[in-house]
């Protein structure tokens, strides 16, 4: 008995040590990198080579080997180059010329870049102070993935043209693909980009600020390097870092402007999205309901409550445009029996149009606007946090939510920005159609959607003490214009101080940023808010029915939105 107490306590002990922190992986994006130091490593700028003396018949054998290169080249035929010129090489090996032809040759066949390199090194040997040289080993190294060795030649190539833009890109490429030196990277973009007159030093400096979410610092080197770009790219670069900073004021004349200067850029596409967000919408939305009745022939009346889709101020405005039930193939217009500018539209079911299957479809007009700094005044909805804490599908005593949230506030900046990042890098989304519980979260970060996004959002800052609640509506993209989707969109509002309820989605928060941190952009149709039992239907069913008559109502809903103009 004692032996089996001792193993008991000895699992246990080991249970606790080897316990997996099911936390970690919301922290990935707090890792800030080392910003190591670069040091170069020591690298073969000689190679020895025997100077050897030959006659002038096998001296001029060696020249005809060289012309036959030079042509073969031009035939763009360098393997046959590069076996004459090694020939050359090989009875003439302190010939410069034979040489740097060689390296030309190797440096356009594949599979070759080792003796590329060999080459290089010896044409280093004939011209220190060549840059080219130690340029062409850096990028054969790169080819083969050796970083660290292709660092040190573009450094030291960049030691003898230290204003060459080709060479620092080159030399920052190598730094990225080792990792842990983003403010080497910085240094260098900055020393090096007003040398450069193409602009894409400046670029290469804002994107690596935008890797690092300094924003003010990455529309700053875009705003320098579209100065100066005549072919579109850091324009286009700007518009996203604006963006997704969330800097929207006057952006959309900006994207106008853009696209319309430069149509053929590859990221056009881009800026025409983040055009749409920005710009009016007007919108022809249409909503259907299935409604799936089993046992249909018991009932007895039925009646259904339809909750508008609201007016906000300042963001949307919807209109009912039609109403109609279908019922084995019989269309009836609805025509709503109480106030048509009720919350609530009552539609009494006539004992005709029952079947195991009604479907109600209701075709809306609905106008957004984009609201920048958008703050919803709504006193209806309850702020106390002992309230909205008791709701059990948020988990409030989860081990697992109670450690994300201490290592969250433990975090320096603003809490609610932390939380958003832990969750977009801790969570992968896929559409799940099910409103799961946060506890189950922790177990199932691959499979999380919107819903999870959000409820998990909600939890954390009802931690910190900030009230919050989800908003349940419809995102437009292109993607979903003018086609039927299932698929609605959820995301949160955090009660502030001073402010009111501040739309915050922590769904898009992990690719677009601030872009929709505290903004309700034209993209987004709020329908309305989950209640204190996370309820988000807007339909419901109210009938009469025997006892017993194992009467059941099922619903589900279809979309489809298009551009009124094209109705």
């Amino acid at each position: 008995m004692k032996r089996i107490i001792t193993l008991c306590l000895l699992m246990f002990t080991l249970t606790q040590v080897f316990a997996v922190d099911k936390t970690d992986a919301f922290f990935t994006s707090f890792d800030v990198g080392s910003n190591k130091k670069y040091k170069p490593l020591q690298i073969d700028t000689t190679a020895p080579f025997d100077k050897v003396k030959v006659d002038a018949q096998t001296y001029n054998e060696c020249v005809e080997l060289n012309r036959q290169a030079i042509e073969a080249m031009e035939n763009s035929n360098y393997g046959l180059a590069e076996k004459l010129l090694q020939k050359a090489c090989a009875i003439l090996p302190s010939e410069k010329t034979f040489w740097n032809n060689r390296l030309i040759a190797l440096n356009n066949i594949p599979n070759r870049e080792l003796d590329a390199i060999k080459a290089g090194i010896v044409m280093m040997s004939f011209e220190p102070g060549n840059y080219k040289y130690p340029y062409s080993i850096g990028t054969n190294y790169m080819v083969l993935g050796q970083y660290e060795k292709a660092a040190a030649y573009f450094f030291h190539s960049k030691s003898i043209e230290p204003k060459n833009p080709d060479i620092i890109l080159k030399f920052v490429r190598a730094l990225e693909a080792l990792g842990g030196y983003e403010e080497e990277i910085v240094s260098v973009l900055k020393d090096s980009a007003n040398s450069d007159d193409t602009g894409y030093l400046s670029y290469l400096l804002g994107l690596t600020y935008l890797g690092k979410k300094e924003y003010g610092q990455a529309i700053k080197a875009f705003e320098n390097a579209k100065n100066i770009d005549k072919k579109g790219f850091a324009h286009y670069a700007y518009i996203r870092a604006r963006f997704l900073a969330g800097k929207h004021e006057n952006l959309a004349s900006i994207c106008k402007d853009t696209i319309a200067a430069f149509p053929n850029d590859q990221n056009k596409m881009a800026a025409v999205k983040i055009l749409r967000s920005l710009s009016p919408g007007d919108y022809k939305f249409t909503e259907t309901i299935n409604i799936d009745i089993k046992n249909a022939s018991r009932l007895g009346d039925l009646e259904l409550y339809y909750r508008n889709i609201p007016n906000i101020d300042k963001h949307q405005k919807a209109e009912v445009i039609s109403a109609e039930l279908v019922s084995r193939g019989i269309a009836q217009n609805v025509s709503f029996a109480d106030d048509p500018g009720a919350e609530i539209k009552k539609i009494v079911v006539s004992r005709k149009m029952l079947s195991p299957r009604i479907q109600l479809k209701i075709v809306h007009r609905i106008k957004t606007v984009a609201t920048f700094n958008a703050r919803i005044q709504d006193n209806s909805f309850s702020k106390n946090i002992k309230e909205l804490s008791l709701d059990e599908r948020l988990s409030f005593n989860d081990k697992n939510l109670i450690r994300l949230y201490e290592r969250i506030d433990k975090q320096p900046g603003n809490f609610l920005q932390n939380a958003l990042m832990a969750i977009g890098r801790g969570l992968e989304y896929r559409e799940n159609g099910v409103e799961y519980p946060v506890e189950w979260i922790f177990s199932n970060r691959a499979i999380s959607d919107c819903t999870e996004y959000s409820m998990l959002l909600i939890a954390l800052a009802l931690k910190k003490g900030y009230p919050a609640r989800m908003a349940n509506g419809f995102l437009i993209t292109t993607d979903n214009l003018d086609k039927e989707t299932q698929i609605g969109h959820a995301w949160c509002e955090v009660f502030l101080d001073n402010k009111g309820w501040v739309p915050i989605d922590p769904t898009l928060y992990e690719k677009m940023d601030l872009a929709y941190f505290g903004n309700m952009l034209s993209d987004q149709i709020l329908f309305g808010y989950m209640d204190s039992q996370l309820n988000s239907s807007r339909l419901k069913a109210s009938y009469s029915t025997a006892k017993n008559s194992g009467v059941r109502i099922d619903m589900t809903n279809s979309y489809k939105i298009s551009d009124w103009s094209r109705r």
